[in-house]
């Protein structure tokens, strides 16, 4: 595997509406020369792929796509992001880091999605999450998602995604 740069995408309901804006964001990621992703490529996690290679060229259909106003939905996300992320781990060269970032689009507060805890949320590793949509912070994120963690809430929208990532690939390297 060559890169070390892993960015997952979550597939939601909220991500399908903005996917062409989502694309185009991505594919300024993939161009940036100091990207260095995992084998240059994005990976795309929904109820169906669990971290597969994302061919940008491909719309999504929605199909298996996570609801995120319910616990289960969310934490299934959550889970099939965190599964992939150490599946990729494990396959890295000894001594090889793994920087992870995950894009997940919710116009839903995880503190108002009822029944779901922080440790439904909490990684095994650190990661940095890229959240659009999110009209206000989330005390849970940043309770499960705690340093070194770090999460990035994208209220301007996904037109700043491609220079947000940038930056947090710079920052945590």
């Amino acid at each position: 595997m060559t890169g070390s740069v892993l960015i997952l995408v979550v597939e939601t309901k909220q991500l399908l509406a903005e996917q062409r804006n989502v694309i185009e964001e991505l594919e300024a990621i993939k161009r940036q020369p100091n990207s260095d992703l995992l084998n240059g490529a994005i990976y795309l996690v929904n109820k169906q792929a669990k971290g597969e290679v994302w061919n940008l060229d491909q719309g999504l259909s929605g199909e298996f796509a996570f609801a995120t106003e319910e616990a289960e939905e969310v934490r299934g996300a959550f889970q099939s992001a965190y599964a992939a992320m150490s599946r990729y781990a494990r396959a890295l060269a000894p001594g090889q880091r793994l920087q992870t970032l995950i894009v997940w689009h919710s116009d839903f507060n995880p503190d108002d999605v009822d029944e779901l805890k922080n440790e439904d949320l909490t990684p095994a590793s650190p990661v940095v999450l890229f959240w659009i949509g999110g009209a206000s912070s989330s005390k849970r994120l940043s309770e499960a998602l705690k340093s070194p963690s770090t999460v990035y809430e994208l209220r301007r929208g996904i037109r700043t995604l491609s220079d947000c990532v940038q930056r947090a690939i710079e920052k945590h390297r």
